[in-house]
């Protein structure tokens, strides 16, 4: 090894250069594949969990749709009570003695006052 950098030593400055980019090019290929080796398995894990969480994970369409459609079955449900507790409160016999005995009351007044 020592031989051949004696060797490069006695050459013109365009051939060290040369052999020295070389070297740096070589050198930095074999960076490149041993990163290359360690990280594509990793690289290719990340996607294989985020392809699983892409999935599973609803667009925020299809979550503003869900909300809206809950929004109008739990209206309906609310409506659906109101409209039974009105029929309620006009079936039972309070409803009936409340307004009777206010329109008797009312009537009662006008004949006095005539």
């Amino acid at each position: 090894m020592f031989e051949y950098l004696d060797k490069v030593r006695k050459k013109d400055e365009k051939t060290k250069k040369r052999i020295a980019f070389l070297a740096a090019l070589l050198f930095s290929v074999v960076i490149f594949i041993i990163w290359i080796t360690i990280s594509l398995p990793q690289i290719e894990n990340e996607k294989r969990i985020r392809d699983a969480e892409a999935s599973t994970t609803k667009s925020p369409l299809t979550n503003f749709l869900d909300v809206l459609s809950n929004g109008i079955v739990e209206v309906q449900k609310n409506v659906t009570e109101i409209k039974s507790a009105i029929n309620q409160i006009s079936t039972s016999t309070a409803y009936y003695v409340s307004t009777t005995s206010s329109q008797i009351a009312t009537t009662s007044a006008k004949n006095q006052d005539e």
